[in-house]
């Protein structure tokens, strides 16, 4: 049998999947091991393969820890790397070389067909070894009833390959732990509102979360406000418009990363030489979908999110603003059935991708003035808030007209039914203004602060 991982140009191709690629890896991160990238004996240079080898182990080892791909950091595990094998310039040259070679040959639109032939071959290598273990049963006269089905079901180990990926629990506690200290922060960002990321973790990677408010409470404002932060932390973002005009967002992004207000972006001298100073400090970017022309659907976000991941975008997060702007997989009687189908295939899309997901919903009219933004004022349907992670209500501040209370509404894996006040500035499109919240937490702990929500 004719191995996969013997054609060099393959194996570069396969190497930088390992490295890059999060579709890949979620689907065969697990079938390959770093024994398939071992070099086999054949003519040409001492050594010669050991460079792929080195770099598979490092990627693969990331991956198993982490479950997410080692990316950008390689160069950081390559410089650990150096410094505990003590190995000499010329040959962290070759391996810098290699990887610049491995990523112009890394074409993430290959993914789906590079994961069909890993599977296909470790399904022929299994079967193949378990019809060489039962032909030498049978010989000893040892093939009973016993090793014959645990014969079968090793060889047919991989036969149901999509239905998810399995974990033996019992036996990786010491993986997890280690993913556990090491992936938090990565796995799991901040939403860089500092009372919330106190008190509770957010939504990471497979999960979706919910911003949660009346009309004209800052709904779209906290979703620009979630993309900005995940900006900050090195995170690329999706970002789907389908109800406010692309004008109109882009404007609100330049205002709240600029901290000027919108009517002011087109004349104020600052606005350039503080978007340029954000942008310079960013690892990250941003790319922004304008679907407010309608028929949004779940596939048609699917299919922008892998069109930009052949174009070399990866994102690692899919905002969307907002729900019942989504059109819904199926026509059902009652629009409540049609929402249950977009949260349960938004949630789905998710976690096959392993990003993050975050939706705004609207809450019902009652609930306009109201502090307390609850599960119960979720409208239209109740059940988005069993289908998310986390919600998190938006309602009025008791500091002033633009205080807003946040709520937990509801955490599957943290705190839930706890609040906070921040200020919001909505001139400048600043959902959370960070100082005049300090601020003015630190004046009522003085007992100086004044009628009307002011800062003194």
């Amino acid at each position: 049998m004719e191995n996969l991982f013997n054609d060099q140009e393959v194996l570069i191709e396969l190497l930088g999947m390992a490295i890059w690629d999060r579709t890949w890896l979620r689907s065969a991160g697990d079938l390959v091991t770093v024994e398939d990238f071992k070099p086999t004996p054949r003519a040409g240079r001492e050594g010669e393969g050991t460079d792929t080898w080195l770099l598979a182990d490092m990627a693969l080892d990331f991956y198993r820890v982490n479950r997410t791909p080692l990316g950008s950091l390689i160069k950081q595990e390559l410089l650990r790397w150096k410094q505990e094998s003590n190995a000499s310039p010329q040959r962290v040259a070759e391996l810098v070389h290699l990887i610049r070679h491995v990523r112009s040959k890394y074409h993430p639109e290959r993914a789906e067909v590079l994961i069909k032939q890993v599977v296909e071959f470790k399904k022929r290598v299994r079967r193949q070894r378990a019809l060489r273990e039962a032909v030498e049963l049978e010989g000893q006269r040892q093939l009973d009833d016993d090793n014959w089905m645990r014969i079968m079901r090793e060889g047919m180990d991989l036969t149901d390959m999509g239905a998810g990926r399995i974990s033996e629990w019992t036996s990786g506690v010491d993986v997890r732990q280690q993913r556990r200290m090491v992936s938090t922060y990565r796995r799991t960002p901040v939403l860089l509102i500092d009372e919330l990321d106190a008190a509770v973790k957010s939504v990471g990677r497979g999960e979706l979360g919910l911003w949660l408010g009346p009309y004209k409470m800052g709904k779209s404002l906290a979703m620009i406000w979630t993309a900005v932060a995940y900006l900050w932390q090195g995170l690329n973002v999706l970002y789907f418009t389908l109800e406010d005009p692309l004008n109109a967002v882009e404007d609100r992004f330049d205002a709240c990363v600029t901290e000027l207000p919108i009517e002011d972006l087109a004349t104020d001298k600052e606005m350039e030489p503080r978007f340029k100073r954000f942008k310079g400090a960013l690892r990250s970017r941003i790319r922004i979908v304008d679907g407010t022309e309608g028929r949004m659907s779940l596939n048609k976000i699917e299919q922008v999110y892998e069109r930009q991941r052949i174009l070399g975008f990866q994102a690692d997060a899919i905002i969307v603003d907002y729900d019942d702007e989504i059109q819904a997989p199926f026509k059902r009687q009652e629009r409540r059935h049609e929402f249950a189908d977009i949260y349960r295939g938004f949630r789905t899309m998710v976690s096959k991708f392993d990003v993050i997901g975050w939706l705004a919903a609207q809450a019902i009219r009652k609930s306009e003035n109201q502090k307390v933004i609850g599960g119960s004022m979720v409208a239209e349907d109740i059940s988005k808030i069993r289908k998310v992670t986390m919600a998190i209500g938006i309602g009025q501040g008791d500091w002033g007209p633009d205080s807003r209370y946040l709520y937990i509404a509801v955490h599957r894996n943290s705190k839930q039914k706890i609040g906070f006040t921040i200020w919001s500035d909505p001139e400048k499109a600043l959902f959370y203004d960070r100082t005049r919240t300090i601020q003015y937490i630190g004046q009522q702990q003085r007992g100086k602060t004044p009628t009307g929500g002011g800062v003194i």
